[in-house]
């Protein structure tokens, strides 16, 4: 959403893009770090009245889908199996997305904003704050009350931190689709595989489906 930003509000952006995101390749983001970082965003997006309008041009410029993408979605539809996106980006653009691909997930976690009248950014409701070290299940009940009947889970990421959205290791597969950003840290695939169990590296969503599709 830099792009819908003035040019003052652009570096503002920029800044802190600069400054946490370099502690976050040399593993240094603390919490403190993380809440900084969204927060100063989610302000600076108040201060420059972004609009709903420009969020939904976002999406529809800007947010194309991984390949398979709504594909793996529906193969989890037709077998019963819930989805759930947790994101350290914005619920209402997510929301926006997954209706313009045709996508349903059970459920979407992310923060999630509100508009004044005339559709400018006012706040952010603090019950929904998920930044990048708190993206996980723990202490969201509506997740806990699915694995209480479905404790099988696949985890799909493409971060390092991602490997910690959900607990356990029985029950738990993990994936990382490994196309990293050109900043991110040069990890090995051996030090990745110490936190997942699959990578795809062809930065597509494809094998997960034959994954699912060995199962009844």
């Amino acid at each position: 959403m830099k792009g819908y930003l003035t040019p003052s509000g652009q570096k503002e952006y920029q800044r802190f893009y600069d400054f946490y995101r370099r502690l976050e390749v040399e593993n240094q983001l603390k919490r403190t770090h993380a809440v900084e970082w969204w927060e100063g965003v989610l302000n600076l997006f108040i201060k420059e009245r972004l609009k709903r309008s420009s969020i939904e041009h976002i999406v529809a410029r800007d947010m194309p889908a991984r390949s398979y993408a709504r594909e793996l979605f529906s193969v989890c539809q037709s077998k019963g199996i819930p989805t759930i996106i947790i994101s350290a980006g914005i619920k209402d653009v997510i929301d926006i997305w997954c209706k313009s691909h045709v996508i349903k997930p059970t459920k979407v976690l992310a923060t999630k904003l509100f508009f004044s009248p005339k559709g400018f950014v006012r706040g952010w409701y603090r019950n929904s704050f998920i930044y990048v070290l708190n993206k996980r299940e723990k202490g969201h009940a509506e997740i806990s009350n699915i694995r209480s009947g479905r404790p099988n889970t696949i985890l799909i990421g493409d971060d390092v931190y991602d490997s910690q959205m959900v607990d356990g290791k029985e029950n738990v597969i993990r994936i990382m689709v490994h196309d990293p950003r050109k900043d991110a840290a040069d990890e090995s695939d051996y030090k990745l595989l110490q936190k997942f169990d699959l990578l795809i590296k062809t930065g597509d969503l494809l094998p997960v489906i034959k994954l699912l599709e060995l199962f009844p």
